[in-house]
């Protein structure tokens, strides 16, 4: 089963408007904790939930439906490259964790929690596997 072309439009559009709403929304959350605000932190956010979203559209292409499985995926993969360029940090853990456990890499380390927060997040649409 293929999904149409307008399906196809409709996955990379549809996220727009969310992708900068939450965008202002988590920008907000680290400026109330005490982050300075940029126009480039806004819009790295807005990119990030943006391309989060974007490539889980081959993902539902190639299956012909979508799945917890894309959500994890997306965010893990997205995970890996920030960390990886120095773009993002690894959430919940601190330096020390990679002292105590010198093999796993911090790009390792971001793609299994941005894998695993993408799943939430998609459990939380209402996705199952």
């Amino acid at each position: 089963m293929h999904l149409s072309i307008d399906h196809q439009v409709a996955c990379l559009t549809n996220p727009i408007v969310s992708s900068v709403v939450m965008g202002g929304v988590f920008t907000a959350i680290g400026v109330a904790q005490g982050s300075q605000f940029t126009p480039r932190t806004l819009g790295g956010t807005i990119a990030f939930i943006y391309i989060y979203n974007a490539l889980q559209c081959p993902l539902e292409a190639i299956w012909g439906r979508s799945s917890l499985w894309h959500n994890c995926i997306a965010g893990g993969t997205l995970g890996y490259l920030a960390v990886a360029t120095g773009n993002a940090g690894v959430p919940l853990l601190d330096y020390t964790f990679f002292i105590s456990y010198p093999m796993i890499r911090p790009a390792m380390a971001g793609a299994f929690m941005y894998g695993i927060m993408g799943g939430a997040f998609g459990a939380m649409g209402g996705k199952w596997f």
